[in-house]
């Protein structure tokens, strides 16, 4: 499997278990909807550097927007998907042969994304992987 996937199925993993339904971008069909929140929407993952030839280092830019409903007060949920964040990156750096997770960064988004309506945070981080040729 390529480190992509692996980086995907960690990510999915992940916030499947902190109760979020998983979206991928890059999966969803043309037109496709989140339909179920809390939901976890994985944009396109960047390969945004690599070194090595037999042993490899990979750097993964990722973004994941964590979106529940919104409630007052939305600091109060905003909080609550901190933490999911924190979690959410605690876990994939858990995963095999991910070496570290570094750069995150929590932004709540000013806008809903969904028809819904709903509080976004958008979390990006750096992802650095680790696997032989």
């Amino acid at each position: 499997m390529m480190q992509r996937e692996n980086l995907v199925a960690a990510v999915r993993k992940a916030a499947e278990g902190l109760g979020y339904t998983f979206y991928a971008e890059s999966l969803l069909p043309r037109g496709g909807r989140i339909s179920t929140l809390p939901a976890a929407c994985l944009a396109p993952v960047k390969l945004t550097g690599a070194k090595g030839r037999r042993d490899c280092n990979a750097t993964y830019g990722l973004t994941v927007t964590l979106m529940n409903q919104a409630t007052e007060p939305a600091g109060e949920v905003w909080d609550v998907m901190e933490c999911d964040a924190l979690e959410l990156v605690r876990l994939i750096g858990e995963e095999e042969g991910v070496i570290v997770v570094d750069g995150v960064r929590c932004t709540p988004c000013r806008l809903p994304v969904t028809r819904y309506g709903e509080l976004a945070l958008s979390v990006e981080m750096e992802v650095h992987m680790f696997y032989r040729r």
